[in-house]
Protein backbone atom coordinates (compact mmCIF):
# COMPACT_ATOMS: atom_id res chain seq x y z
CA UNK A 1 0.00 0.00 0.00
CA UNK A 2 3.04 2.25 0.35
CA UNK A 3 3.27 2.81 -3.42
CA UNK A 4 0.07 4.88 -3.34
CA UNK A 5 -2.35 5.80 -0.56
CA UNK A 6 -5.70 7.63 -0.78
CA UNK A 7 -7.25 9.35 2.23
CA UNK A 8 -11.08 9.49 2.13
CA UNK A 9 -13.59 11.62 3.98
CA UNK A 10 -17.01 9.81 3.94
CA UNK A 11 -20.41 11.07 5.16
CA UNK A 12 -23.41 8.74 5.63
CA UNK A 13 -26.15 7.62 8.02
CA UNK A 14 -24.56 4.33 9.12
CA UNK A 15 -21.21 2.78 8.29
CA UNK A 16 -21.94 -0.82 9.31
CA UNK A 17 -22.57 -1.96 5.75
CA UNK A 18 -19.31 -0.35 4.63
CA UNK A 19 -17.38 -2.06 7.41
CA UNK A 20 -18.97 -5.39 6.44
CA UNK A 21 -17.99 -4.86 2.75
CA UNK A 22 -14.41 -4.01 3.68
CA UNK A 23 -14.11 -7.14 5.80
CA UNK A 24 -15.72 -9.49 3.23
CA UNK A 25 -13.70 -8.16 0.30
CA UNK A 26 -10.53 -7.95 2.39
CA UNK A 27 -9.85 -4.39 1.25
CA UNK A 28 -6.66 -3.02 2.88
CA UNK A 29 -7.67 0.01 4.95
CA UNK A 30 -6.06 1.80 7.86
CA UNK A 31 -6.51 4.81 10.08
CA UNK A 32 -10.28 4.19 10.18
CA UNK A 33 -11.77 6.89 12.42
CA UNK A 34 -15.24 8.35 13.03
CA UNK A 35 -15.34 11.99 14.17
CA UNK A 36 -18.71 13.69 14.66
CA UNK A 37 -20.44 11.38 12.23
CA UNK A 38 -17.72 11.66 9.56
CA UNK A 39 -15.72 8.56 8.63
CA UNK A 40 -12.04 8.90 7.76
CA UNK A 41 -9.97 6.06 6.28
CA UNK A 42 -6.95 5.35 4.08
CA UNK A 43 -6.75 2.69 1.41
CA UNK A 44 -4.48 1.62 -1.44
CA UNK A 45 -4.69 3.39 -4.76
CA UNK A 46 -5.22 -0.02 -6.37
CA UNK A 47 -8.57 -0.33 -4.47
CA UNK A 48 -9.86 3.07 -5.59
CA UNK A 49 -12.30 1.82 -8.22
CA UNK A 50 -13.98 -0.90 -6.10
CA UNK A 51 -14.09 1.33 -3.00
CA UNK A 52 -15.75 4.21 -4.81
CA UNK A 53 -18.14 1.84 -6.61
CA UNK A 54 -19.36 0.54 -3.21
CA UNK A 55 -19.62 4.05 -1.78
CA UNK A 56 -21.83 5.05 -4.72
CA UNK A 57 -24.06 2.00 -4.14
CA UNK A 58 -24.45 2.95 -0.48
CA UNK A 59 -25.26 6.55 -1.46
CA UNK A 60 -22.46 7.93 0.68
CA UNK A 61 -20.94 11.31 0.09
CA UNK A 62 -17.15 11.15 -0.15
CA UNK A 63 -14.11 12.99 -1.28
CA UNK A 64 -10.42 12.30 -1.47
CA UNK A 65 -8.58 14.56 0.94
CA UNK A 66 -5.03 13.41 0.32
CA UNK A 67 -2.93 11.49 -2.17
CA UNK A 68 0.55 10.31 -1.31
CA UNK A 69 3.11 7.74 -2.48
CA UNK A 70 5.37 6.99 -5.45
CA UNK A 71 2.41 6.28 -7.72
CA UNK A 72 1.23 9.87 -7.62
CA UNK A 73 4.74 11.27 -7.98
CA UNK A 74 5.25 9.27 -11.18
CA UNK A 75 1.80 10.19 -12.43
CA UNK A 76 2.56 13.85 -11.88
CA UNK A 77 5.86 13.55 -13.73
CA UNK A 78 4.27 11.70 -16.64
CA UNK A 79 1.71 14.47 -16.98
CA UNK A 80 4.63 16.87 -17.49
CA UNK A 81 6.30 15.17 -20.45
CA UNK A 82 8.56 18.08 -21.30
CA UNK A 83 10.04 18.18 -17.82
CA UNK A 84 10.55 14.42 -17.78
CA UNK A 85 12.09 14.44 -21.25
CA UNK A 86 14.42 17.28 -20.29
CA UNK A 87 15.48 15.51 -17.11
CA UNK A 88 16.15 12.26 -18.94
CA UNK A 89 18.10 14.15 -21.60
CA UNK A 90 20.26 15.80 -18.95
CA UNK A 91 20.89 12.42 -17.30
CA UNK A 92 21.85 10.82 -20.61
CA UNK A 93 24.14 13.70 -21.58
CA UNK A 94 25.74 13.67 -18.12
CA UNK A 95 26.33 9.92 -18.36
CA UNK A 96 27.81 10.18 -21.85
CA UNK A 97 29.94 13.21 -21.02
CA UNK A 98 31.34 11.54 -17.91
CA UNK A 99 32.33 8.46 -19.92
CA UNK A 100 33.64 10.09 -23.12
CA UNK A 101 37.17 11.37 -23.46
CA UNK A 102 36.96 15.06 -24.38
CA UNK A 103 40.44 16.14 -23.34
CA UNK A 104 43.90 14.58 -23.45
CA UNK A 105 46.64 15.77 -21.12
CA UNK A 106 50.21 14.47 -21.55
CA UNK A 107 52.49 15.32 -18.64
CA UNK A 108 55.72 15.73 -20.57
CA UNK A 109 57.77 18.73 -21.70
CA UNK A 110 59.33 17.06 -24.76
CA UNK A 111 57.21 17.86 -27.84
CA UNK A 112 58.68 14.95 -29.84
CA UNK A 113 57.71 12.47 -27.10
CA UNK A 114 54.22 14.03 -26.91
CA UNK A 115 53.81 13.55 -30.66
CA UNK A 116 54.90 9.88 -30.46
CA UNK A 117 52.54 9.22 -27.53
CA UNK A 118 49.62 10.76 -29.43
CA UNK A 119 50.42 8.59 -32.46
CA UNK A 120 50.39 5.39 -30.34
CA UNK A 121 47.07 6.41 -28.76
CA UNK A 122 45.53 7.03 -32.18
CA UNK A 123 46.76 3.62 -33.37
CA UNK A 124 44.73 2.09 -30.55
CA UNK A 125 41.60 4.13 -31.28
CA UNK A 126 42.03 6.52 -28.35
CA UNK A 127 40.90 9.86 -29.75
CA UNK A 128 38.57 12.61 -28.57
CA UNK A 129 35.10 11.14 -28.12
CA UNK A 130 36.14 7.55 -27.35
CA UNK A 131 34.40 5.60 -24.56
CA UNK A 132 36.66 5.76 -21.48
CA UNK A 133 35.53 2.45 -19.84
CA UNK A 134 36.56 0.61 -23.03
CA UNK A 135 40.21 1.72 -22.67
CA UNK A 136 42.48 -1.05 -21.39
CA UNK A 137 44.96 1.12 -19.50
CA UNK A 138 47.38 -1.74 -18.80
CA UNK A 139 47.72 -2.66 -22.49
CA UNK A 140 48.14 0.98 -23.58
CA UNK A 141 50.77 1.64 -20.90
CA UNK A 142 52.73 -1.39 -22.10
CA UNK A 143 52.55 -0.25 -25.73
CA UNK A 144 53.69 3.25 -24.82
CA UNK A 145 56.77 1.87 -23.05
CA UNK A 146 57.57 -0.42 -26.01
CA UNK A 147 56.95 1.99 -28.90
CA UNK A 148 57.85 5.46 -27.59
CA UNK A 149 61.56 6.14 -27.44
CA UNK A 150 62.69 8.33 -24.59
CA UNK A 151 60.38 7.12 -21.80
CA UNK A 152 60.97 4.46 -19.17
CA UNK A 153 57.51 4.44 -17.53
CA UNK A 154 53.94 5.42 -18.48
CA UNK A 155 50.78 5.66 -16.38
CA UNK A 156 47.18 6.42 -17.42
CA UNK A 157 44.52 7.94 -15.17
CA UNK A 158 41.10 9.53 -15.78
CA UNK A 159 39.86 12.75 -14.24
CA UNK A 160 36.27 13.17 -15.39
CA UNK A 161 36.36 13.44 -19.17
CA UNK A 162 40.14 14.09 -19.22
CA UNK A 163 42.58 11.26 -19.94
CA UNK A 164 45.92 11.95 -18.25
CA UNK A 165 49.12 10.33 -19.55
CA UNK A 166 52.00 10.58 -17.10
CA UNK A 167 55.44 9.47 -18.27
CA UNK A 168 58.96 9.29 -16.89
CA UNK A 169 61.61 10.19 -19.43
CA UNK A 170 64.77 8.16 -19.81
CA UNK A 171 67.77 9.38 -17.89
CA UNK A 172 70.90 8.91 -19.98
CA UNK A 173 73.52 6.88 -18.18
CA UNK A 174 76.90 8.56 -17.89
CA UNK A 175 79.51 7.09 -20.16
CA UNK A 176 81.11 4.16 -18.41
CA UNK A 177 84.86 4.58 -18.38
CA UNK A 178 85.63 1.19 -16.90
CA UNK A 179 85.49 -1.55 -19.51
CA UNK A 180 86.53 -5.06 -18.61
CA UNK A 181 87.66 -5.86 -22.16
CA UNK A 182 90.99 -4.36 -23.29
CA UNK A 183 90.94 -2.61 -26.66
CA UNK A 184 93.16 -1.16 -29.36
CA UNK A 185 92.81 2.11 -31.20
CA UNK A 186 92.73 1.29 -34.92
CA UNK A 187 92.59 3.47 -38.04
CA UNK A 188 89.20 4.10 -39.67
CA UNK A 189 90.76 5.38 -42.92
CA UNK A 190 93.95 5.26 -44.95
CA UNK A 191 95.65 8.37 -43.58
CA UNK A 192 98.84 10.26 -42.73
CA UNK A 193 99.30 10.89 -38.99
CA UNK A 194 99.53 14.60 -38.07
CA UNK A 195 98.94 14.70 -34.31
CA UNK A 196 98.86 12.19 -31.45
CA UNK A 197 97.18 12.31 -28.03
CA UNK A 198 97.53 9.09 -26.01
CA UNK A 199 96.13 8.71 -22.48
CA UNK A 200 96.47 4.96 -22.02
CA UNK A 201 97.86 2.09 -24.09
CA UNK A 202 101.10 1.68 -26.08
CA UNK A 203 101.65 3.87 -29.15
CA UNK A 204 102.79 1.89 -32.18
CA UNK A 205 102.88 4.64 -34.82
CA UNK A 206 104.53 8.05 -35.20
CA UNK A 207 103.64 11.50 -36.48
CA UNK A 208 104.19 11.72 -40.23
CA UNK A 209 103.79 8.01 -40.88
CA UNK A 210 101.13 6.58 -43.16
CA UNK A 211 98.59 4.01 -41.93
CA UNK A 212 96.09 1.74 -43.64
CA UNK A 213 92.50 1.28 -42.59
CA UNK A 214 92.41 -1.27 -39.75
CA UNK A 215 96.04 -0.76 -38.65
CA UNK A 216 96.61 -0.64 -34.89
CA UNK A 217 97.58 2.87 -33.80
CA UNK A 218 97.61 2.39 -30.02
CA UNK A 219 97.88 -1.13 -28.64
CA UNK A 220 96.04 -2.34 -25.56
CA UNK A 221 98.86 -4.81 -24.97
CA UNK A 222 101.44 -2.81 -23.06
CA UNK A 223 104.94 -4.37 -22.93
CA UNK A 224 107.49 -2.92 -20.56
CA UNK A 225 111.21 -3.77 -20.49
CA UNK A 226 113.37 -3.11 -17.47
CA UNK A 227 117.16 -3.61 -17.74
CA UNK A 228 119.54 -4.04 -14.85
CA UNK A 229 123.02 -5.48 -14.43
CA UNK A 230 124.25 -8.22 -12.14
CA UNK A 231 127.90 -9.22 -12.03
CA UNK A 232 128.50 -7.19 -15.16
CA UNK A 233 125.75 -8.96 -17.08
CA UNK A 234 122.77 -7.22 -18.63
CA UNK A 235 119.43 -8.68 -17.48
CA UNK A 236 116.11 -7.78 -19.13
CA UNK A 237 112.82 -8.11 -17.28
CA UNK A 238 109.87 -8.01 -19.68
CA UNK A 239 106.37 -7.45 -18.25
CA UNK A 240 103.09 -7.36 -20.08
CA UNK A 241 99.71 -5.90 -19.12
CA UNK A 242 96.45 -5.17 -20.89
CA UNK A 243 94.61 -1.86 -20.97
CA UNK A 244 91.84 0.02 -22.65
CA UNK A 245 93.60 2.27 -25.14
CA UNK A 246 92.51 5.88 -24.78
CA UNK A 247 93.48 8.77 -26.97
CA UNK A 248 92.94 10.65 -30.21
CA UNK A 249 95.01 10.16 -33.34
CA UNK A 250 94.59 13.01 -35.82
CA UNK A 251 95.37 12.49 -39.47
CA UNK A 252 94.73 13.67 -43.01
CA UNK A 253 92.81 11.33 -45.32
CA UNK A 254 90.66 11.29 -48.44
CA UNK A 255 87.04 10.22 -48.98
CA UNK A 256 85.44 9.91 -52.42
CA UNK A 257 81.66 10.00 -52.85
CA UNK A 258 79.50 9.87 -55.98
CA UNK A 259 76.07 11.56 -56.26
CA UNK A 260 73.68 10.69 -59.10
CA UNK A 261 70.65 12.62 -60.33
CA UNK A 262 68.54 11.21 -63.22
CA UNK A 263 66.89 13.53 -65.75
CA UNK A 264 63.49 11.95 -65.04
CA UNK A 265 62.16 11.27 -61.55
CA UNK A 266 58.84 10.71 -59.80
CA UNK A 267 58.38 13.23 -57.02
CA UNK A 268 55.76 14.33 -54.53
CA UNK A 269 54.45 17.80 -55.33
CA UNK A 270 52.48 19.94 -52.85
CA UNK A 271 49.84 22.19 -54.37
CA UNK A 272 50.08 25.88 -53.52
CA UNK A 273 46.29 26.31 -53.34
CA UNK A 274 44.87 25.54 -49.90
CA UNK A 275 41.52 23.91 -49.14
CA UNK A 276 40.17 25.54 -45.98
CA UNK A 277 38.27 23.48 -43.39
CA UNK A 278 36.95 24.61 -40.01
CA UNK A 279 36.28 22.55 -36.88
CA UNK A 280 34.47 23.35 -33.67
CA UNK A 281 37.01 22.57 -30.96
CA UNK A 282 35.69 21.47 -27.55
CA UNK A 283 38.62 20.51 -25.34
CA UNK A 284 40.50 18.03 -27.60
CA UNK A 285 37.40 17.05 -29.59
CA UNK A 286 37.18 18.44 -33.13
CA UNK A 287 33.69 18.57 -34.64
CA UNK A 288 33.78 19.19 -38.42
CA UNK A 289 31.82 22.23 -39.60
CA UNK A 290 31.62 20.87 -43.13
CA UNK A 291 29.96 17.99 -44.94
CA UNK A 292 32.22 16.97 -47.81
CA UNK A 293 35.46 15.11 -47.14
CA UNK A 294 38.55 15.63 -49.27
CA UNK A 295 39.94 12.53 -50.97
CA UNK A 296 43.63 11.84 -51.45
CA UNK A 297 46.74 12.84 -49.51
CA UNK A 298 47.17 16.30 -48.05
CA UNK A 299 49.73 18.30 -46.14
CA UNK A 300 48.00 20.00 -43.23
CA UNK A 301 48.58 23.12 -41.19
CA UNK A 302 46.15 24.40 -38.59
CA UNK A 303 45.62 27.06 -35.94
CA UNK A 304 42.98 27.47 -33.24
CA UNK A 305 41.18 30.55 -32.00
CA UNK A 306 39.65 29.92 -28.57
CA UNK A 307 36.62 31.81 -27.29
CA UNK A 308 36.96 33.87 -24.14
CA UNK A 309 34.63 35.55 -21.69
CA UNK A 310 35.60 38.34 -19.31
CA UNK A 311 39.23 37.74 -20.22
CA UNK A 312 39.15 34.01 -19.41
CA UNK A 313 39.87 31.60 -22.25
CA UNK A 314 37.23 28.90 -22.70
CA UNK A 315 37.99 25.31 -23.82
CA UNK A 316 35.84 26.01 -26.89
CA UNK A 317 36.93 27.59 -30.13
CA UNK A 318 37.34 27.27 -33.89
CA UNK A 319 40.21 25.40 -35.53
CA UNK A 320 41.14 26.65 -38.99
CA UNK A 321 42.83 24.00 -41.13
CA UNK A 322 44.55 24.46 -44.48
CA UNK A 323 44.94 21.36 -46.65
CA UNK A 324 47.49 21.28 -49.48
CA UNK A 325 47.04 18.38 -51.87
CA UNK A 326 50.01 16.06 -52.40
CA UNK A 327 50.35 14.42 -55.80
CA UNK A 328 53.03 12.26 -57.42
CA UNK A 329 54.15 13.33 -60.83
CA UNK A 330 57.00 12.68 -63.23
CA UNK A 331 59.45 15.56 -63.40
CA UNK A 332 61.92 16.13 -66.21
CA UNK A 333 65.08 18.09 -65.40
CA UNK A 334 67.46 19.92 -67.63
CA UNK A 335 71.15 19.20 -67.29
CA UNK A 336 71.68 22.34 -65.20
CA UNK A 337 68.76 21.50 -62.91
CA UNK A 338 69.95 17.90 -62.43
CA UNK A 339 73.47 19.10 -61.68
CA UNK A 340 72.14 21.57 -59.12
CA UNK A 341 70.23 18.75 -57.38
CA UNK A 342 73.39 16.60 -57.33
CA UNK A 343 75.28 19.44 -55.66
CA UNK A 344 72.47 19.68 -53.08
CA UNK A 345 72.92 15.95 -52.35
CA UNK A 346 76.63 16.56 -51.79
CA UNK A 347 75.88 19.43 -49.43
CA UNK A 348 73.51 17.27 -47.38
CA UNK A 349 76.16 14.53 -47.24
CA UNK A 350 78.73 17.00 -45.92
CA UNK A 351 76.35 18.31 -43.26
CA UNK A 352 75.27 14.84 -42.12
CA UNK A 353 78.45 12.74 -42.33
CA UNK A 354 81.48 15.04 -42.43
CA UNK A 355 80.61 17.63 -39.78
CA UNK A 356 83.07 16.13 -37.25
CA UNK A 357 86.00 16.64 -39.66
CA UNK A 358 87.73 19.68 -41.10
CA UNK A 359 87.39 19.80 -44.89
CA UNK A 360 90.82 20.88 -46.14
CA UNK A 361 90.25 20.43 -49.87
CA UNK A 362 87.48 19.42 -52.28
CA UNK A 363 87.87 18.16 -55.87
CA UNK A 364 84.77 17.71 -58.00
CA UNK A 365 84.26 16.05 -61.35
CA UNK A 366 81.04 15.98 -63.38
CA UNK A 367 79.84 13.37 -65.84
CA UNK A 368 76.71 13.40 -68.02
CA UNK A 369 75.05 10.62 -70.04
CA UNK A 370 71.59 10.03 -71.54
CA UNK A 371 70.12 9.06 -68.14
CA UNK A 372 71.36 11.87 -65.91
CA UNK A 373 74.33 13.50 -64.28
CA UNK A 374 76.95 12.07 -61.95
CA UNK A 375 78.91 14.22 -59.51
CA UNK A 376 82.05 12.69 -57.97
CA UNK A 377 83.57 14.56 -55.05
CA UNK A 378 86.93 13.80 -53.44
CA UNK A 379 87.26 15.28 -49.96
CA UNK A 380 90.57 15.83 -48.20
CA UNK A 381 89.72 15.73 -44.51
CA UNK A 382 91.45 16.23 -41.18
CA UNK A 383 90.32 14.83 -37.84
CA UNK A 384 90.40 11.95 -35.38
CA UNK A 385 90.83 8.77 -37.42
CA UNK A 386 90.90 6.27 -34.54
CA UNK A 387 88.23 3.99 -33.14
CA UNK A 388 88.19 1.50 -30.27
CA UNK A 389 88.27 -2.23 -31.08
CA UNK A 390 88.11 -4.71 -28.21
CA UNK A 391 90.13 -7.92 -28.20
CA UNK A 392 90.29 -11.11 -26.14
CA UNK A 393 93.32 -12.05 -24.06
CA UNK A 394 94.94 -15.36 -24.97
CA UNK A 395 95.20 -17.69 -22.00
Amino acid sequence: MSLGILSYEIIGDSYERLYKYIMEENIPCKSITEIKGVLYLETSVWCKSIMEEELDKLSYEYKITRRKGLFFVLKKLISRKGLVLGGLTVLVISFIASNLMLNLEILCEDEAIKKDITAVLHENGITAGCFIPSINCTVIERELKQKVDGISWAGITCDGSTLIIDVVENVDKPEARKIRMPCNLVAKYDAVIDKIEVYDGQLVTTVGSGVRKGDILVSGTVITEKIHYEDGKEIKNVSQKYARSLGKIYGTFSVTQTFCQPFEATEEVIDDTAVNKNYLKIFDAAIPLFISKEEGRYSESSSSNMFSIFGFELPVGITHTQLYKITRQNTVYTEDEALKLAYEQAERYENNFLKEYEIKDVKRSEKTDENGVELTVEYTLYGDISQEVEFFINK
